[in-house]
């Protein structure tokens, strides 16, 4: 059915192209009208609910923290997200550093980091009518030490999220992703900790949704052998999380390379885990995926993102990482436009893929 969808979509996107001067003047046929209006049913139907972009910046900086905002970090403002806007993205991961929020474990949040956070979110929220992600990019981590297994106690951490999830409760277009890649560390201890952070969003009041990723860089690769068995038993009293996993295409499946291993690397590394989320009856989110300018990885993106159009039952979206404006033209996945304001190759495959319309995200 969704195939059949697609077709539909690319006859009636032709159909349009050809009629759309007619449809200004208002003398378009009411047959033509209706197939207009098939073209935007199609559309909806066969892209995923969510999809977007990561809006980079308040992660930089790692070595320095708290650091110096517009000097180690920044933090994307209005005009930063704009572009992303124009182009109909509907949803923007927002990553930060816990330390900076929050730079006394177990303390206040900051109020500096706060407002600049809130200013993002409410243009992106209330303004523009999209959904928001906040993702503590920190690797399973915090204060110098893996959650769980060091000082950095997984009480610590669920502390943290039932702060952060007050301040935004209130906001159903805030999506809570409870950790940015979780890496060499235990899979119980890790699927305890983020449990447990669960509880605190909830006891907070919080119904929003929450991303849940797993170990091992929360790969979908490696989800079977590393995640499967253990970060399936997840209790949410709201009933209201869906599971995240990064995947990128080239070599090794960090992202770190420019160049992508095949047309189909990234499709293929998805299915499995689509399986076993189908089988739980639970939705995901591609929270980060990039890949080179050149034809090859463009090629890798469309059939990836044509793979989760297709099975719009687990795949609930996506962000591509990464947008900001401290990405330079020396990276090779930025998908900021360049200085002269030009888009960046990799667009002209992503933007097929744009959901048309924001409908509410559900977890089933």
């Amino acid at each position: 059915f969704i195939k059949l969808l697609r077709l539909l979509r690319a006859l009636c996107l032709f159909s349009c192209f050809l009629w759309w001067n007619e449809a200004k003047m208002e003398r378009i046929s009411s047959s033509k009208a209706l197939l207009l209006l098939l073209c935007y049913v199609a559309m909806v139907a066969c892209t995923c609910d969510l999809t977007g972009v990561n809006l980079s910046g308040a992660e930089f900086g790692s070595g320095d923290i708290p650091g110096a905002i517009f000097h180690n970090y920044v933090w994307d403002g209005p005009k930063d997200a704009q572009y992303f806007v124009n182009k109909g993205m509907n949803y923007y991961r927002v990553p930060f550093l816990w330390e900076r929020l929050q730079t006394v474990a177990g303390g206040a949040l900051e109020e500096k980091e706060l407002k600049f956070m809130f200013t993002l979110v409410n243009f992106l929220t209330e303004q523009n009518n999209m959904y928001v992600m906040l993702d503590p990019h920190n690797y399973g981590r915090g204060f110098g030490g893996k959650i769980g297994q060091s000082a950095t106690s997984i009480t610590l951490y669920s502390d943290f999220w039932y702060k952060l999830a007050l301040e935004f409760k209130n906001n159903t277009k805030v999506i809570f992703g409870l950790m940015n890649e979780p890496n060499g560390q235990d899979v119980h201890i890790w699927r305890n900790a983020a449990q447990r952070a669960i509880y605190a969003i909830r006891f907070a009041g919080a119904s929003n949704l929450i991303t849940v990723p797993g170990v091992d860089w929360t790969g979908a690769h490696s989800w079977m052998e590393q995640n499967a068995a253990v970060m399936n038993v997840i209790d949410d009293p709201a009933d209201n999380y869906i599971y995240e996993v990064h995947q990128y295409l080239d070599i090794d499946s960090s992202g770190t390379h420019n160049t992508c291993v095949s047309a189909d690397v990234g499709w293929k590394a998805l299915v499995n885990f689509t399986a076993w989320a189908r089988k739980l009856g639970k939705k995901a989110i591609l929270g980060e995926f990039g890949g080179g300018p050149d034809p090859l990885c463009g090629a890798a993106l469309t059939n990836m993102l044509g793979y989760m159009d297709n099975n719009t039952d687990v795949w609930m979206g996506w962000t591509y990482w990464s947008g900001g404006p401290w990405w330079g033209d020396w990276y090779f996945s930025n998908l900021t436009p360049n200085s002269t304001g030009q888009d960046r190759p990799q667009m002209k495959y992503v933007q097929p893929h744009i959901s048309p319309s924001t409908p509410k995200p559900t977890p089933h």
